[in-house]
């Protein structure tokens, strides 16, 4: 009787430090990765709007090969959705665009699978000498008690890993992109 009455408090114990323990710890992140790439603004911008071009650079596209993704709207234009559905590695959401200028494209991401969530999404943008430094930023929330994953976890850098890789592709895209481009004017 004895063992169970410690096992019991034992199990309340571990119960009760998994609501106490997120009290005092952050919900919120922010992440933000930055690369230069050697195009013109005007370039980079153009394509990163166009949700077309989103799979030839995301890091989570690999992730899933049968993904499924529709875009509805007018792509690269205000109100351009994207929706995805894939494995348990990508889960399902949507993209909007939201607000688009020279200088950054915001977009609301919606995740609906493995778990609901929003997060606000820039890509920012800024030239010198005809190299663009792009700038990718997400900021969202862990929500009591969930946020105690924190704990074994780092968003940053999780998703900043992600955000370094999608970077990468993007670049290399685009430069290829921008040597088609320059051949061609020969």
């Amino acid at each position: 009787m004895k063992v169970l009455k410690i096992i019991g408090l034992a199990i309340i114990s571990l119960i009760a430090l998994f609501f106490i323990i997120p009290l005092f710890m952050e919900t919120e992140y922010k992440v933000e990765r930055s690369i230069a790439i050697n195009a013109n603004q005007e370039t980079v911008h153009d394509f990163m709007k166009h949700f077309s071009n989103f799979d030839r650079w995301s890091p989570w596209t690999e992730l899933d090969p049968k993904m499924s993704t529709e875009i509805s709207g007018v792509d690269g234009e205000l109100g351009a959705k994207y929706y995805w559905k894939g494995n348990s590695d990508v889960g399902e959401g949507l993209m909007e665009i939201t607000s688009l200028s020279n200088d950054e494209i915001n977009i609301h991401l919606k995740f609906i699978e493995p778990f609901a969530a929003e997060s606000p999404t820039t890509y920012r943008f800024s030239e010198k000498d005809n190299q663009t430094t792009v700038t990718w930023y997400m900021e969202g929330e862990m929500s009591y008690p969930w946020n105690i994953f924190g704990l074994f976890m780092s968003m940053e850098d999780e998703i900043g890993n992600d955000f370094e890789k999608g970077l990468s592709k993007l670049k290399r895209e685009i430069e290829k992109l921008e040597i088609e481009i320059q051949s061609n004017l020969r």
